[in-house]
């Protein structure tokens, strides 16, 4: 069981720990940029390494020290982007067709054979 000062001072350093990484996320959303390279959203911003690294979740300085090594990518896309790279060329292409097809069918609906298609 922790003692009450265990607490205070555990709370004390997330506290110190969320300031740090707000100010160094904030400083990197500025650099690198605050919306999706792809689709230009907002929501769900993850930095994405353009040098092909394996990378997970650095601290947020670095990030901030390294800009121009990222991009910013929507969660969407930062997986999309994942995914393709893990495909044959082949197999990305027919892919990347499928997303583009979904895409543009998804902003209209259109009757094929008196079915509503989306």
């Amino acid at each position: 069981m922790w003692t009450d000062e265990q607490r205070k001072k555990h709370k004390q350093t997330n506290e110190q720990r969320n300031e740090y990484n707000h100010k160094y996320k904030a400083e990197a959303l500025r650099l690198i940029g605050d919306k999706c390279a792809i689709c230009g959203t907002t929501k769900q911003i993850i930095f994405h390494e353009i040098h092909g690294k394996f990378h997970t979740n650095y601290d947020p300085s670095y990030y901030a020290k390294r800009y121009k090594d990222f991009i910013t990518l929507c969660r969407h896309h930062h997986l999309m982007i994942h995914f393709l790279s893990e495909l044959s060329d082949i197999e990305a292409i027919k892919a990347l067709r499928i997303v583009e097809l979904l895409r543009l069918t998804k902003k209209r609906k259109y009757i094929s054979n008196g079915v509503i298609m989306l």
